[in-house]
Protein backbone atom coordinates (compact mmCIF):
# COMPACT_ATOMS: atom_id res chain seq x y z
CA UNK A 1 0.00 0.00 0.00
CA UNK A 2 1.69 3.27 -0.95
CA UNK A 3 2.15 5.67 1.65
CA UNK A 4 -0.38 8.23 3.26
CA UNK A 5 -0.28 11.05 0.84
CA UNK A 6 0.65 14.48 3.56
CA UNK A 7 0.38 18.48 3.92
CA UNK A 8 1.67 19.90 6.61
CA UNK A 9 0.95 23.11 5.71
CA UNK A 10 2.54 25.95 7.82
CA UNK A 11 3.49 23.08 10.80
CA UNK A 12 6.87 22.35 11.05
CA UNK A 13 7.85 19.03 9.50
CA UNK A 14 9.53 17.89 12.86
CA UNK A 15 6.05 18.33 14.72
CA UNK A 16 4.12 16.65 12.01
CA UNK A 17 6.95 13.78 12.50
CA UNK A 18 6.32 13.90 16.36
CA UNK A 19 2.50 13.64 15.74
CA UNK A 20 2.81 10.63 13.01
CA UNK A 21 5.13 8.78 16.05
CA UNK A 22 2.98 9.25 18.82
CA UNK A 23 0.27 8.12 16.73
CA UNK A 24 1.64 5.04 15.69
CA UNK A 25 3.39 4.48 19.44
CA UNK A 26 0.19 5.40 21.36
CA UNK A 27 -2.97 3.97 19.94
CA UNK A 28 -4.85 6.15 22.20
CA UNK A 29 -3.14 9.26 20.77
CA UNK A 30 -6.07 12.02 19.22
CA UNK A 31 -5.84 11.95 15.87
CA UNK A 32 -7.51 15.08 15.30
CA UNK A 33 -4.48 17.08 13.78
CA UNK A 34 -3.13 13.85 11.66
CA UNK A 35 -6.80 13.77 9.84
CA UNK A 36 -6.50 17.54 9.11
CA UNK A 37 -3.31 17.13 7.59
CA UNK A 38 -3.63 13.24 5.33
CA UNK A 39 -5.63 13.17 2.89
CA UNK A 40 -7.37 9.54 2.05
CA UNK A 41 -7.03 7.53 -0.69
CA UNK A 42 -7.99 4.19 -1.93
CA UNK A 43 -8.12 3.85 2.26
CA UNK A 44 -9.20 6.14 4.98
CA UNK A 45 -6.92 7.86 6.93
CA UNK A 46 -8.06 6.20 10.19
CA UNK A 47 -7.02 2.80 8.21
CA UNK A 48 -4.04 3.94 7.14
CA UNK A 49 -2.41 4.60 10.50
CA UNK A 50 -4.13 1.67 12.07
CA UNK A 51 -1.68 -0.42 9.10
CA UNK A 52 1.64 1.84 10.39
CA UNK A 53 0.98 0.98 14.29
CA UNK A 54 0.17 -2.46 13.86
CA UNK A 55 3.52 -2.95 11.35
CA UNK A 56 5.39 -1.37 14.37
CA UNK A 57 4.26 -3.76 16.91
CA UNK A 58 5.14 -6.52 14.79
CA UNK A 59 8.08 -5.44 14.07
CA UNK A 60 9.41 -4.88 17.70
CA UNK A 61 7.86 -8.27 18.18
CA UNK A 62 9.67 -10.24 15.43
CA UNK A 63 13.09 -8.27 17.16
CA UNK A 64 12.23 -9.97 20.20
CA UNK A 65 11.67 -13.27 18.99
CA UNK A 66 15.10 -12.89 17.24
CA UNK A 67 16.47 -11.76 20.46
CA UNK A 68 14.35 -14.62 22.52
CA UNK A 69 14.31 -17.29 20.34
CA UNK A 70 14.73 -20.06 23.55
CA UNK A 71 12.17 -18.16 25.63
CA UNK A 72 9.65 -17.79 22.54
CA UNK A 73 10.11 -21.53 22.52
CA UNK A 74 9.38 -21.79 25.79
CA UNK A 75 6.61 -19.61 25.99
CA UNK A 76 4.64 -20.65 22.74
CA UNK A 77 3.69 -18.29 19.81
CA UNK A 78 0.16 -16.93 21.73
CA UNK A 79 1.99 -16.23 24.93
CA UNK A 80 5.20 -14.80 23.58
CA UNK A 81 2.87 -11.88 21.17
CA UNK A 82 0.96 -11.32 24.55
CA UNK A 83 4.31 -11.19 26.53
CA UNK A 84 5.81 -8.78 23.73
CA UNK A 85 2.80 -6.49 23.70
CA UNK A 86 2.48 -5.64 26.91
CA UNK A 87 6.55 -4.85 26.88
CA UNK A 88 6.09 -2.26 23.59
CA UNK A 89 3.48 -0.90 25.47
CA UNK A 90 5.51 -0.12 28.68
CA UNK A 91 9.07 0.19 26.63
CA UNK A 92 8.91 1.75 23.30
CA UNK A 93 11.71 1.37 21.10
CA UNK A 94 14.07 4.27 22.16
CA UNK A 95 17.53 3.00 20.97
CA UNK A 96 18.49 3.90 17.21
CA UNK A 97 19.55 0.27 16.32
CA UNK A 98 16.71 -2.29 16.47
CA UNK A 99 19.29 -4.66 17.98
CA UNK A 100 19.12 -3.15 21.73
CA UNK A 101 15.44 -3.76 22.05
CA UNK A 102 14.68 -6.09 24.42
CA UNK A 103 17.66 -4.98 26.90
CA UNK A 104 14.87 -5.05 29.78
CA UNK A 105 12.27 -7.33 29.31
CA UNK A 106 13.84 -9.92 31.89
CA UNK A 107 12.57 -7.00 34.27
CA UNK A 108 8.92 -7.03 33.19
CA UNK A 109 8.95 -10.83 33.30
CA UNK A 110 10.18 -10.74 37.18
CA UNK A 111 8.27 -7.78 38.25
CA UNK A 112 4.84 -8.32 36.24
CA UNK A 113 2.13 -10.59 36.45
CA UNK A 114 0.94 -13.26 35.31
CA UNK A 115 4.84 -14.03 34.31
CA UNK A 116 6.55 -13.25 37.77
CA UNK A 117 4.72 -16.02 38.97
CA UNK A 118 7.17 -18.37 36.84
CA UNK A 119 10.50 -16.85 38.09
CA UNK A 120 12.38 -19.09 36.19
CA UNK A 121 11.13 -16.82 32.96
CA UNK A 122 12.96 -13.92 33.25
CA UNK A 123 16.33 -15.94 34.31
CA UNK A 124 15.89 -17.36 31.20
CA UNK A 125 15.92 -13.55 29.44
CA UNK A 126 18.91 -13.03 31.34
CA UNK A 127 21.25 -15.63 30.07
CA UNK A 128 20.03 -15.51 26.24
CA UNK A 129 20.01 -11.67 26.56
CA UNK A 130 24.10 -12.28 28.09
CA UNK A 131 24.75 -15.16 25.23
CA UNK A 132 22.91 -12.71 22.73
CA UNK A 133 26.18 -10.08 23.68
CA UNK A 134 28.88 -12.56 22.89
CA UNK A 135 27.62 -12.32 19.35
CA UNK A 136 28.42 -8.70 19.13
CA UNK A 137 30.12 -7.07 22.23
CA UNK A 138 33.27 -5.28 21.41
CA UNK A 139 36.61 -7.02 21.29
CA UNK A 140 40.01 -6.79 23.12
CA UNK A 141 43.11 -7.84 23.31
CA UNK A 142 43.03 -11.22 25.01
CA UNK A 143 46.26 -12.81 27.11
CA UNK A 144 47.19 -15.65 25.58
CA UNK A 145 49.42 -18.64 27.64
CA UNK A 146 52.35 -17.74 25.45
CA UNK A 147 52.32 -14.27 26.81
CA UNK A 148 51.72 -14.99 30.51
CA UNK A 149 55.17 -17.11 30.02
CA UNK A 150 56.97 -14.16 28.93
CA UNK A 151 56.26 -12.73 32.45
CA UNK A 152 58.87 -12.37 34.82
CA UNK A 153 58.62 -14.49 38.33
CA UNK A 154 59.25 -11.67 39.83
CA UNK A 155 56.37 -9.98 38.35
CA UNK A 156 53.23 -12.19 38.41
CA UNK A 157 52.44 -11.08 41.92
CA UNK A 158 51.78 -7.24 40.69
CA UNK A 159 49.90 -8.34 37.62
CA UNK A 160 46.47 -7.47 37.34
CA UNK A 161 44.11 -8.18 34.50
CA UNK A 162 40.38 -6.90 32.62
CA UNK A 163 37.79 -9.10 31.76
CA UNK A 164 37.27 -9.34 27.92
CA UNK A 165 34.07 -7.03 27.27
CA UNK A 166 31.91 -10.33 25.55
CA UNK A 167 32.03 -12.03 29.60
CA UNK A 168 28.48 -12.04 31.52
CA UNK A 169 28.54 -12.91 34.72
CA UNK A 170 25.98 -14.44 36.32
CA UNK A 171 24.18 -15.51 39.44
CA UNK A 172 21.23 -17.87 39.17
CA UNK A 173 18.60 -19.29 41.27
CA UNK A 174 16.89 -21.96 38.54
CA UNK A 175 18.58 -24.81 36.08
CA UNK A 176 18.18 -22.07 33.18
CA UNK A 177 21.43 -23.55 31.33
CA UNK A 178 20.30 -26.95 31.81
CA UNK A 179 16.79 -26.03 30.11
CA UNK A 180 18.53 -23.97 27.30
CA UNK A 181 19.63 -26.82 26.28
CA UNK A 182 16.73 -28.81 26.51
CA UNK A 183 14.82 -26.30 24.92
CA UNK A 184 17.46 -26.33 22.24
CA UNK A 185 17.57 -29.58 21.49
CA UNK A 186 13.91 -30.78 21.42
CA UNK A 187 12.17 -30.91 18.51
CA UNK A 188 8.35 -29.58 18.34
CA UNK A 189 6.81 -33.05 18.39
CA UNK A 190 8.69 -34.14 21.75
CA UNK A 191 8.03 -33.51 24.98
CA UNK A 192 11.17 -33.44 27.47
CA UNK A 193 10.82 -34.39 30.59
CA UNK A 194 13.96 -32.54 31.53
CA UNK A 195 12.12 -29.34 30.35
CA UNK A 196 10.94 -29.01 34.16
CA UNK A 197 12.59 -26.08 35.94
CA UNK A 198 14.04 -26.47 39.04
CA UNK A 199 15.74 -24.72 41.95
CA UNK A 200 19.44 -24.78 41.76
CA UNK A 201 21.12 -21.45 42.49
CA UNK A 202 24.97 -21.08 41.10
CA UNK A 203 27.37 -18.78 39.28
CA UNK A 204 27.35 -18.95 35.45
CA UNK A 205 30.04 -17.35 33.10
CA UNK A 206 29.08 -16.27 29.52
CA UNK A 207 31.56 -15.35 27.51
CA UNK A 208 32.90 -15.46 23.68
CA UNK A 209 35.43 -17.97 23.13
CA UNK A 210 38.83 -17.21 20.83
CA UNK A 211 37.46 -19.14 18.14
CA UNK A 212 34.31 -16.78 18.33
CA UNK A 213 31.79 -19.24 19.29
CA UNK A 214 29.53 -18.84 22.74
CA UNK A 215 30.53 -20.62 25.66
CA UNK A 216 29.11 -21.02 28.91
CA UNK A 217 29.79 -22.75 32.35
CA UNK A 218 29.33 -22.66 35.97
CA UNK A 219 31.96 -21.65 38.58
CA UNK A 220 32.20 -21.84 42.31
CA UNK A 221 31.78 -19.49 44.76
CA UNK A 222 35.45 -19.31 45.07
CA UNK A 223 35.93 -18.98 41.67
CA UNK A 224 33.39 -16.29 41.22
CA UNK A 225 33.92 -14.09 44.22
CA UNK A 226 38.14 -14.02 42.77
CA UNK A 227 36.64 -12.64 39.26
CA UNK A 228 35.13 -10.13 40.82
CA UNK A 229 38.12 -8.97 43.02
CA UNK A 230 39.76 -9.42 39.66
CA UNK A 231 37.23 -6.85 37.78
CA UNK A 232 38.19 -4.42 40.59
CA UNK A 233 41.35 -4.75 40.40
CA UNK A 234 43.23 -7.12 42.20
CA UNK A 235 46.55 -8.39 41.45
CA UNK A 236 47.28 -11.93 40.85
CA UNK A 237 49.20 -11.51 44.66
CA UNK A 238 46.03 -10.09 46.11
CA UNK A 239 44.10 -13.09 44.39
CA UNK A 240 46.26 -15.79 45.92
CA UNK A 241 46.25 -14.28 49.36
CA UNK A 242 42.39 -14.91 48.80
CA UNK A 243 41.86 -18.36 47.85
CA UNK A 244 44.34 -18.80 50.69
CA UNK A 245 41.05 -18.39 53.16
CA UNK A 246 39.85 -21.59 51.24
CA UNK A 247 42.12 -24.14 50.81
CA UNK A 248 45.33 -24.54 52.82
CA UNK A 249 46.30 -27.05 49.29
CA UNK A 250 48.59 -24.74 47.56
CA UNK A 251 46.58 -21.60 46.91
CA UNK A 252 49.14 -20.01 44.78
CA UNK A 253 49.22 -23.52 42.34
CA UNK A 254 45.33 -23.02 42.61
CA UNK A 255 45.29 -19.27 41.64
CA UNK A 256 47.55 -20.34 38.67
CA UNK A 257 45.22 -23.25 37.71
CA UNK A 258 42.15 -20.33 37.66
CA UNK A 259 44.41 -18.12 35.52
CA UNK A 260 45.49 -20.90 33.46
CA UNK A 261 41.92 -21.29 32.65
CA UNK A 262 40.61 -18.40 32.36
CA UNK A 263 43.49 -17.14 29.45
CA UNK A 264 42.40 -20.88 28.04
CA UNK A 265 38.62 -19.80 27.50
CA UNK A 266 39.61 -15.82 25.89
CA UNK A 267 38.23 -14.30 29.21
CA UNK A 268 41.07 -12.11 30.22
CA UNK A 269 41.92 -8.99 28.44
CA UNK A 270 45.00 -6.56 28.75
CA UNK A 271 44.52 -3.73 31.17
CA UNK A 272 44.37 -0.75 29.05
CA UNK A 273 46.39 2.12 31.28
Amino acid sequence: MPAAEHSTGSMPLQDWQREMQDCIIVPQTDRTALRAWLRSGSVDVDTQLDIYANAYVLRLSEALRCNYPVLHQALGDEDFDTMAQAYIDRHPSGHTSIRWFGATLASLLRDTQPWRAVPVLSELAVFEWAIRHTVDAADAVRWTVEALLTVPAEKWGKLRFALHPSLSRLSLQWNVPQLMRALTDVTESELAPSLVPTVQPGHWLVYRKPDLTSGWHSVSEMEHVALDRLQQGASFGDICVYIAGFTDDEPALKAAGLLRCWVELGLLAIRQL
